[in-house]
């Protein structure tokens, strides 16, 4: 993405981008001249990992603390972090018999997001104010 936001500045050309999640909002930024990144707009399917009012957020920051002094937060260890959660729960509700056919059904009946939880999709747009 980085390289046709460059390629598309180059050559005179300021649209409106939009890319979706897996593309990694920290790092296009970081990979993008700061003139580039105006007009480029990310959707996110989880929460900001900075906010720390979101329980699974609060969960993920904690964690990650634990494991480094410096925690760095981004938008994809915390998409990585929500659905390791999501499986590990899943396999604890079904345990000890846990085979493919019971894990299958129980990811199916629980669904990443659980009832009680809040639910948002975040848009973030690259070179504005945070």
């Amino acid at each position: 993405m980085a390289s046709l936001v460059n390629n598309l500045h180059r050559m005179g050309s300021r649209p409106q981008l939009m890319t979706i999640s897996p593309t990694g909002t920290k790092a296009l930024f970081e990979d993008l001249p700061q003139a580039a990144a105006y007009g480029v707009g990310v959707t996110q399917v989880v929460p900001f990992p900075w906010d720390g009012r979101h329980p699974d957020v609060a969960d993920y920051q904690r964690l990650l603390r634990r494991q480094q002094a410096d925690s760095d937060f981004d938008f994809i260890s915390l998409a990585g972090f929500m659905a390791a959660s999501w499986l590990v729960k899943a396999m604890q509700n079904i345990a000890p018999d846990i085979t493919l056919n019971c894990l299958v059904a129980e990811l199916k009946r629980t669904g990443p997001i659980q009832e009680g939880q809040p639910n948002s999709i975040d848009l973030v747009f690259l070179g504005s104010d945070p």
